[in-house]
């Protein structure tokens, strides 16, 4: 059957600008022994951090389709992107997003060609504020970079592009958050004036998901496709590469996690860096994977992040066999800035999954695969049209009823299999709808029930030389 699900997205960016300082005490300010008609000045830099942004509502202020609509009536799996106000299991933990640590202030002029005062890194910024010198008569370009907690990382740069390569290094998710700090940046433009404020955005995305499937059992969460890489700065002007594969980033020849983060919970969170993987040609949900990505499976759909779910559905079958079923899926969600064709995880933007798996998956859902396989030592039971009922098990042959050793029994069926066991009138019916070759006793949660040679009589007593039979369906 198709899958249902529903993804929500968290999304906001702020813009990095040159503005009048809100803080109190943040303002340009002269040191006695600053000299009249000196470029360098010394400057009370005011930063602060600009709140994650909501994908969800960032995609439907842009015209996109509205992600929070429930898509009732739909079969299968069906993923939502909207706000989330539950916290899910986290692998990092302590972590301050709204904390400025440490800061490089980096100022060039305004080609990005030339540096117009020497890097400067702040060891520890107390109230969100820094005192500087500054060229404060010439146009330039303003970098800042927080929590690199590194006192040499830009102390050589002279140029935009050195700036903007500089790269951290991942081994796990925890290199993100080093010092409980996220790495941040600003950016502002223009000659420094009587007051400088610079908003701060974090480099990274916080990606949620949330799994409902009552019908299934979910074995993993995984997260695949992660950069090992982030870069320190992105301008605020070129994040989203649109259709231009040049303009995704970080570079394919970056090296990739193909598993970055795991879980057998149906819910889990996690922050990862930016992976901008563009716009594809999805139409559908359904029809979001690899293949739809910006040119194709080979492409951007080679580098895009996504999230796996692996699981079953206990007792399928789509033909009528002597074989119980179970059916394993694989289900591949890519998250982005809507359901259907957008590949990129943006930084200081928050995404939040809803996966609704109401029943067992089909293949005919693109970005789901199939499996069935034989349950070992289960037999099925179909109708007279091939539909499947349910399955049996037989656990003990041949045995001596004793109402203590049944009870063992009766554990051992309960933990061999999940399914639902069946009534006393769907017993009956059972009873005359498979030819038992002796009495038998039925692993109920309650009670035992007892068949009489295959007919429709039972019993909550039963005596005398009995099979012992598992019963799902």
């Amino acid at each position: 059957m198709p899958i249902r699900m529903r993804t929500i997205f968290y999304l906001r960016a702020a813009a990095l600008v040159v503005a009048v300082a809100a803080m109190s005490g943040c303002g340009k300010e002269f040191s006695p022994a600053d000299e009249p008609g000196e470029a360098l000045r010394t400057v009370t830099l005011c930063l602060s951090t600009a709140p994650l942004e909501d994908a969800a509502e960032e995609a439907t202020r842009g015209g996109e389709m509205p992600l929070r609509v429930e898509a009732e009536g739909i079969e299968g799996v069906d993923v939502r992107l909207v706000p989330s106000d539950t916290e899910a299991t986290r692998s990092v933990s302590n972590v301050d997003e709204y904390k400025i640590s440490d800061v490089w202030v980096i100022q060039l002029n305004s080609a990005g060609t030339a540096k117009l005062t020497a890097p400067q890194y702040i060891s520890a910024v107390t109230d969100n504020a820094v005192k500087l010198q500054l060229d404060t008569d010439t146009s330039c370009r303003l970098y800042v970079i927080a929590n690199t907690h590194n006192a040499t990382l830009f102390s050589g740069v002279t140029t935009a592009s050195q700036v903007e390569s500089a790269t951290l290094s991942l081994t796990a998710e925890s290199s993100l958050a080093s010092g409980g700090t996220l790495p941040m940046c600003g950016y502002a433009t223009g000659t420094v004036g009587e007051e400088l404020g610079v908003a701060l955005t974090r480099m990274v995305a916080k990606l949620m998901v949330q799994v409902s499937a009552p019908k299934i059992t979910l074995q993993s969460m995984k997260v695949r496709k992660v950069p090992k890489v982030l870069h320190w700065f992105r301008n605020p002007s070129s994040l989203d590469p649109g259709t231009t594969a040049a303009n995704c980033y970080p570079a394919t020849s970056s090296q990739f996690f193909d598993e970055y983060a795991s879980t057998t919970g149906y819910s889990g969170w996690w922050y990862v860096p930016a992976n901008a993987r563009g716009t594809g040609t999805a139409t559908t949900q359904q029809t979001k994977t690899a293949a739809t990505a910006l040119g194709g499976a080979s492409g951007q759909g080679n580098y895009a992040t996504y999230v796996e779910l692996t699981g079953y559905t206990p007792f399928q079958a789509s033909t009528a066999t002597a074989a119980a079923l179970n059916r394993y899926f694989t289900l591949k969600i890519y998250p982005g800035a809507n359901n259907t064709n957008g590949y990129s995880l943006l930084p200081n933007r928050y995404y939040t999954l809803l996966v609704d798996v109401p029943t067992a998956p089909s293949a005919s859902d693109g970005r789901v695969t199939t499996e069935d396989r034989v349950v070992d030592g289960w037999t099925g039971v179909y109708s007279s049209s091939g539909i499947f009922q349910g399955a049996y098990k037989v656990i003990k042959t041949s045995f001596s009823w004793s109402a203590s050793l049944v009870s063992t029994h009766k554990s051992t069926c309960e933990n061999t299999f999940e399914g639902v066991l069946p009534t006393r009138t769907d017993w009956k019916n059972w009873l005359s709808t498979v030819s038992w070759t002796n009495n038998v006793v039925l692993c109920e949660s309650d009670t035992y029930f007892y068949g009489q040679n295959g007919t429709s009589s039972y019993y909550a007593n039963p005596s005398g030389t009995v099979t012992i039979v598992c019963v799902r369906y």
